[in-house]
């Protein structure tokens, strides 16, 4: 088990890291979306974000749950709980593709 403060470093980086991507994604967004729309694009990206980090803790405990009762061995169990984590990354991608697909069709928003 790793010491408290290399817990709390290492929670602390992350949580810099993990936001300091949001920018980008709002840069994106401004880019694209008309002005008149802007708001309402912004409140949408925050919802989905933060729905998604609020289901995301109940998902994993459930696939660890369901996994403890239908795998026979325990250490199965956190492999189907990590992977939910897993599939929830792979959305990214697929959103930027799509994100990617509606800026060609409608071109500059500015």
């Amino acid at each position: 088990m790793a010491p408290v403060w290399m817990l709390a470093t290492f929670g602390a980086l992350y949580n810099l890291w993990a936001i300091a991507d949001s920018s980008v994604y709002s840069t994106a967004l401004a880019d694209v979306v008309p002005a008149n729309r802007l708001g309402a694009a912004y409140s949408v990206r925050s919802a989905m974000g933060f729905g998604a980090g609020a289901i995301s803790p109940w998902v994993f405990g459930l696939a660890l749950d369901w996994g403890q009762v239908h795998f026979s061995l325990p250490g199965n169990a956190w492999i189907l709980a990590w992977s939910t984590v897993g599939l929830g990354a792979l959305l990214g991608p697929l959103m930027i593709l799509r994100f990617e697909k509606l800026t060609k069709v409608e071109g500059p928003a500015r």
